[in-house]
Parts: C-alpha cells; sequence; structure tokens
C-alpha cells in the first residue's frame, strides 16, 4: 500500500510483513474518514479488500478514473475507462512513467495468469525492490498531477465526483456473492455510478442479468439475432465486444 502526500512525500506500507496489524492504528481512522479526501484510480477493488479482507470501510474517495470521465464532452454511451497508463499517456507528458506503469503492469498481470503474487517475489525479510517502490511511488505522485490537470476543466463538480467515487468504491465490495468477473471488473464505468441527474422513471429499470446490479435495462440483439434481455449497456457492451477488446484486462 502506498500513501502520498501533496508535498510529495510518499511512504509505502509492506503489508506482507506487517499484517493486520497496521490497521489498529490511526491509518484506519484515515482510510475511513470523509472529512479526509483521498485520490485514487479506479478504488473498486482496493475498497473491496479493505473491507472483506481487513475490516476497514474505504471513504473520502476521489477516483481520478472517474473523474477523467467526467470531463469528457460526450457521455451518453457506455463509458469505457483509461487504465493509468494510458490517462498518464494522455494527459501527461512523462514517458518515463508510462513505460513502469507499463512494464511492471504486465508482470502483475502475468503473475496472476499464473496464479503466483507479484508483491510476494521479494525475498523474504528483504525490502521491496526498486521496480516496486517506483511503480508504487508513480501510481501515487501521479494523482496529483492528474487531479491537478483536470480541475482546471470546464466540467469539474467536487461534490459530483465525490458522489460518483462513493458510488464506485461500493461497487464490488457490495456484492455477497460474486458474478462473471467480466461483468463487475472491466474498463466499463456502470450507468448507477455515474449518475448526476435524477432517476429517469421513463427508463425500465431491474436487475442487470450480467452483473447484477439495479440497472437501466436493455434489450440488446447480436449479430447472430438472438435477442437477449435483461442485460445494462455496460454487461451488453460486454458481451458484444469481448472478441474485440477484452475488457477485464489492460495495463
Amino acid at each position: 500500500m502506498a500513501i502520498g502526500t501533496v508535498d510529495r512525500k510518499v511512504f509505502v506500507i509492506d503489508l506482507r510483513k506487517l499484517g493486520p496489524s497496521i490497521f489498529q492504528t490511526s491509518l484506519t481512522d484515515l482510510i475511513k474518514s470523509k472529512d479526509t479526501v483521498k485520490l485514487m484510480f479506479d478504488c473498486r477493488l482496493t475498497a473491496d479488500v479493505l473491507l472483506h479482507v481487513y475490516g476497514v470501510k474505504l471513504d473520502g474517495v476521489l477516483d481520478i478514473q472517474l473523474l477523467e470521465v467526467s470531463q469528457r464532452s460526450t457521455i451518453n454511451k457506455a463509458w469505457f475507462v483509461y487504465k493509468l497508463r494510458g490517462t498518464i499517456a494522455k494527459y501527461l507528458d512523462d514517458d518515463e512513467s508510462v513505460q513502469v506503469v507499463h512494464q511492471v503492469g504486465r508482470r502483475i498481470y502475468a503473475a496472476k495468469m499464473r496464479n503466483n503474487n507479484f508483491w510476494d517475489r521479494c525475498p523474504e525479510n528483504s525490502i521491496l525492490s526498486k521496480n516496486h517502490l517506483e511503480y508504487c511511488v508513480i501510481r501515487t505522485i501521479k494523482l496529483f498531477e492528474l487531479y491537478n490537470h483536470f480541475k482546471r476543466g470546464d466540467f469539474f463538480n467536487l461534490e459530483d465526483i465525490l458522489s460518483a467515487s462513493s458510488r464506485y468504491a461500493d461497487f464490488v465490495r457490495s456484492y455477497q456473492t460474486l458474478p462473471d468477473a467480466r461483468f463487475y471488473i472491466n474498463q466499463l464505468v456502470p450507468d448507477n455510478v455515474m449518475v448526476f441527474y435524477p432517476k429517469d422513471v421513463s427508463k425500465e429499470y431491474g436487475k442487470c442479468k450480467g452483473c447484477w446490479k439495479d440497472k437501466t435495462v436493455k434489450f440488446l440483439s447480436p449479430d447472430d439475432g438472438k435477442k437477449l434481455k435483461g442485460y445494462c449497456k455496460e454487461c451488453s457492451c460486454v458481451i458484444t465486444h469481448q472478441q474485440e477488446r477484452d475488457y477485464s484486462r489492460g495495463f
């Protein structure tokens, strides 16, 4: 876990060594505080792990991934989100950071595919490697730079993005039983997260057959002519475009 401050100091906490006892400190108060805003990038799985593994409910999040989406002028379709590497590449002039995030991200994904933990590759009783530390620093410091970039945008509204970030944090951790992974952790923003307007009563609402969330339901007519009813627009997009783009991947 990495925690950064506005004066560009980064504190890396090795949960492998410290274990759950670290959450018996003031760190828990910081994580749970609604008044202390925490910049994060795609907070869904972090919020889920903090709650269901360590018993700490994350609050006060401002998710940079959602902030980027909120700055777009066209948001009338399924919102595809960038990973951190893509966001840095698009908005910050920092090729070196992009390469570090890309290279380490690929190693993390490769280790996951082999059912290994990338963070366990450091020898026992040793500090994190240079690659580990550099990755943690970039994923922390660059969030402040991205926030400073986006807050100058025409569509910036702090209260709206904090509210959306809270719903984003709840999206995975609210499950009692998880559905198919491609429907709850992908590169599409759920339509009940970016809600800055009253509920449209003219639309059909119900439990989506993919992500199991109470969302706007649409009819889906794939090229094979078979009609599938009951999928939200994000899950529909996952189904129809799975072969074109793997929405469950990305770095």
